[in-house]
């Protein structure tokens, strides 16, 4: 009987490990699925505008567009609360997005009185947005053509306008500050940052012309840093330095000599990225992403293909989303993907003159 054993059992291990691999490689496969579904995790999801149409896109870094929410008319500036809601700047109002379900829950009117252009760079509605930290408050400014601008007050509880002031013409980028008590709005064409204090009501108006008045010297975007100035990169030539509670400003040289859009400020708060889009009036620099020391003031270029409008950053810092539906020239009709560690872009599809941006997310989350 124990002879037999060896001849009964064998083919049992025989039968045990084709199995015992079997088995193994399922677990091996499962732990694929779940490293490959870990890294598919780590795509960003973009919130795009598509300047060109009437939609929010949304793009997976990794796929590219995944799906379109119809906002409104030329959708311009992009905001999102930790909460999951996008507020959309549109031509028609305020859209709100949900981001989770895909669907836009509600649009709240302009108390501005907008007629004159429908579609292209001048046209009249919202264009900087911004939400507050709480995201109980939403502000927008509005362009309202050769007229003054608007700088209106959005309560996302009763989705009503609660305050509404004048500000600059063309009030490219709305912002609050750290301690959300203050908006401010970055007024291109008439060279002026306006501060609101949500507290008592009041406005003021800064002058931001370090380089004069008259051609492509105009403020576009700001990034606030740890001690609440705002910074203003103009032209290539110079980064302003804003005290918006004494009025205050300082210059830093910049040497890129191109035409900037877009900023974004690092996490830690110590580089300042901007969009340059090549040349424009008495600047003759390529198109470059400039990165800006802000404790040393070095400062390096990385070369870009084409022009673009709006940036923002993923939450470790690594990479670069750049929109290039320039508001000037139109641009095209996708996004640059910049690997900030190699100094590698590549290029999604989005269409439609992609022109503001957000991202949506954890990593976003952790940077507001």
């Amino acid at each position: 009987m124990h002879e037999h054993q060896p001849k009964q059992t064998e083919p049992a291990r025989k039968g045990w490990l084709p199995k015992l691999l079997f088995v193994i490689a399922l677990s091996c496969m499962g732990s694929v699925q779940a490293s490959s579904e870990a890294i598919a995790s780590k795509s960003d999801l973009l919130l795009v505008t598509q300047f060109k149409s009437h939609h929010l896109a949304f793009v997976d870094t990794q796929k590219g567009v995944i799906a379109r929410v119809k906002v409104g008319r030329a959708p311009y500036g992009v905001a999102v609360s930790r909460d999951g809601q996008a507020y959309v700047a549109t031509a028609e109002g305020v859209a709100v997005v949900d981001i989770r379900s895909r669907l836009r829950t509600a649009l709240i009117p302009y108390q501005a009185a907008l007629s004159g252009r429908q579609w292209g760079e001048y046209r009249q509605g919202g264009m900087g947005i911004a939400v507050s930290s709480d995201g109980k408050t939403v502000a927008v400014g509005i362009h309202r053509g050769d007229r003054a601008g608007q700088l209106e007050i959005i309560s996302t509880q009763s989705k009503t306008v609660t305050a509404s002031v004048p500000t600059g013409i063309r009030p490219f980028q709305v912002l609050f500050s750290h301690e959300d008590d203050e908006v401010y709005s970055i007024d291109h064409d008439s060279y002026s940052v306006t501060a609101y204090s949500l507290n008592n009501r009041s406005s003021r108006v800064f002058e931001v012309a370090p380089l004069g008045y008259g051609g492509f010297a105009k403020p576009h975007y700001a990034a606030i840093n740890a001690e609440g100035y705002l910074l203003l990169p103009i032209q290539g030539r110079t980064l302003l330095q804003l005290n918006p509670k004494t009025g205050a400003q300082t210059q830093i040289p910049l040497s890129a000599q191109t035409h900037q859009h877009g900023v974004v400020l690092s996490r830690d708060a110590a580089t300042l990225l901007v969009v340059g889009t090549g040349p424009a009036g008495e600047v003759n620099g390529a198109a470059v992403l400039s990165r800006i020391n802000l404790r040393d003031g070095r400062e390096t270029h990385l070369p870009l293909n084409a022009e673009h409008e709006q940036i923002v950053l993923s939450g470790d810092d690594k990479t670069a989303y750049l929109t290039g539906g320039n508001s000037f020239t139109e641009g095209w009709d996708g996004i640059s993907v910049i690997d900030l560690t190699r100094n590698k872009i590549r290029f999604l599809q989005v269409g439609k003159q992609p022109l503001g941006i957000a991202l949506w997310g954890s990593a976003a989350s952790n940077r507001q």
